[in-house]
């Protein structure tokens, strides 16, 4: 739990029981490192944000993540699209894409 002022947020996950510990070594420094920004630092934010993109001939979903410069991978390019994972995008079609901010 992390409160900040009057809202407060609730992080939760899930591991296998074997797993726990290492996933919880990893997650907890990091909920613990949670702090309000400064008025800097949050004008200094600049979030990936979704455009579109019409498929061209030749285009897979490796090639198109590849040029987005690795913000998102191929597979999540092809499932945030609704296709699934093994086919490949058609010539013409109007997707989504992830742009950095």
């Amino acid at each position: 739990v992390i409160v900040h002022g009057r809202d407060v947020y609730l992080l939760a996950g899930f591991a296998p029981p074997d797993e726990f510990e290492k996933i919880d070594g990893l997650v907890t420094p990091a909920i613990r490192s949670f702090r309000p920004l400064s008025a800097r630092e949050a004008d200094d934010v600049r979030p990936n944000r979704l455009d579109f993109y019409t498929v061209r001939p030749g285009d897979t979903w490796q090639s198109i993540a590849a040029r987005g410069g690795g913000l998102i991978r191929a597979t999540d390019l092809a499932i945030m699209n609704n296709h699934e994972v093994s086919d490949q995008p058609k010539p013409g079609e109007r997707i989504k894409i992830v742009v950095e901010g």
